[in-house]
């Protein structure tokens, strides 16, 4: 198996010194079809300088958001998890390990939090222990509450990713170091993994049947319009092969990226949320929650619609011993974070995972935005499940931080889907509802 990656086209593509605004503006006129962009099109708007065109990159993003999701946004927690072996910070066993990041994983959905993602360091656990980790899941969090999780690991082989995929773990996100072959050798720390290895480990998981995948990177080279332009090839590579790509598509930022490329006040990381959700409508954007450039308010007005809180580390609770009091704040996040969407945007954070959870084509979501009916059809349940989280564990500042924004939602709705909503919201904000 062979991906279609050329980096010689990819670095023409953005290596011309002018662009005409006529190309800007017939790129600009593409995007908003929001049927995406070709690679020639997205390296035009990575290339856009000028205020107005900026302007109008992050219009479209705003407007294209909606019309995909919705006034809403996925949320999720990250959680390093320790390894098994010797060692500060790890277990012993792998039936400690699972007995462990059952307690974790079971704590963190009993207060809230809906997508875990899985941070593995190393190959020490095994797919045989991630999928007891799973049925021990089942097992422990009550009816409706077993989290959607997602692993992120170096790498799977074909036949791990089938072990995972076939015991409902199709889930993986493959966090690319670098599309750029000398920092990729820079950055990478394991011997055994080369550069044109890791380029194909996507392919290895869709060919092993795990169908949603994240595609990541971190904008860390000297050029990070270049990542971003090799990270949407990489998924046309995959739609081009298995008939959809990823799922979705993660941005990461490291030094000197953070606050490199900014033109008229907005960051890198900005703008190139803002293309990528242009250039690829069918994907879902993730970044982090709290970035540099001002947190995830800013990235949502760019696109983005998975965001996560901070990291909740487990292998630093193992080593020190204050399981608790992490936990304890990881869900206090999960309450900061949400009442910030609401009160500071006034964005619907999504708890219900139907649709991040879905298995339609690319082409079935986009009939739904085609007729008008994602954002109505979705609206009802958003609402009901962001109400039960706040009756449940909302503090007072967020319950009266989500008044203004469920009020606004509430009145979106058509009269059946309001009154199906209507009790709910009646016995969270009183009566006189």
């Amino acid at each position: 198996m062979q991906s279609s990656f050329n980096p010689a086209h990819i670095k023409a593509l953005l290596n011309r010194r002018t662009v005409p605004d006529s190309e800007t503006e017939e790129a600009l006129d593409a995007a908003s079809a929001m049927r995406g962009l070709t690679l020639e099109q997205t390296a035009v708007l990575l290339a856009a300088h000028k205020a107005h065109h900026l302007d109008s990159i992050i219009d479209l993003a705003r407007s294209t958001r909606w019309a995909l999701t919705g006034n809403r946004v996925f949320v999720h927690v990250p959680v390093r998890c320790p390894g098994i072996g010797t060692g500060a910070g790890r277990h012993s066993t792998g039936a400690s390990w699972i007995d462990s990041m059952t307690q974790a994983v079971a704590s963190l959905a009993a207060c809230g939090h809906t997508i875990v993602t899985l941070h593995l360091p190393d190959d020490s656990v095994t797919t045989r222990t991630l999928l007891a980790l799973q049925n021990r899941l089942a097992g422990r969090c009550p009816a409706g509450t077993l989290p959607l999780l997602r692993i992120r690991a170096r790498a799977f082989t074909a036949r791990q990713a089938v072990e995972l995929a076939a015991g409902g773990l199709p889930r993986l996100v493959h966090m690319q170091l670098s599309y750029h072959r000398p920092t990729y050798q820079t950055l990478n720390t394991v011997p055994h993994e080369s550069f044109d290895s890791a380029l194909l480990q996507p392919h290895t998981y869709m060919a092993a049947g795990a169908r949603r995948i994240t595609l990541g990177i971190r904008l860390a080279s000297p050029r990070p319009e270049y990542e971003a332009l090799c990270l949407l090839s990489q998924h046309r590579s995959l739609k081009n092969i298995f008939g959809h790509g990823a799922r979705t598509l993660h941005l990461e930022t490291t030094p000197p990226a953070d606050h490199a490329g900014v033109k008229n006040g907005i960051s890198v990381l900005a703008r190139i949320t803002a293309v990528l959700t242009l250039a690829a409508p069918e994907c879902i954007i993730s970044v982090p929650s709290t970035p540099p450039e001002g947190g995830e308010g800013t990235l949502v007005d760019m696109g983005a619609t998975f965001i996560a809180t901070e990291t909740y580390d487990h292998a630093a609770a193992i080593r020190h011993g204050d399981m608790r009091q992490r936990l304890g704040g990881a869900c206090a996040m999960l309450d900061t974070t949400i009442r910030r969407l609401l009160r500071d945007y006034g964005v619907i954070p999504a708890l219900c995972i139907r649709c991040y959870n879905g298995t339609q084509a690319d082409n079935a979501r986009m009939n739904l935005v085609d007729a008008g009916i994602m954002h109505c059809e979705c609206a009802p349940m958003i609402l009901q499940e962001l109400t039960g989280y706040l009756m449940r564990h909302g503090s007072a500042a967020t319950v009266e931080a989500a008044r203004g924004a469920l009020m606004r939602e509430f009145a979106a709705l058509d009269f059946s889907r309001q009154e199906a909503v209507r009790p709910a919201l009646r016995e969270l904000l009183g009566p006189r509802f």
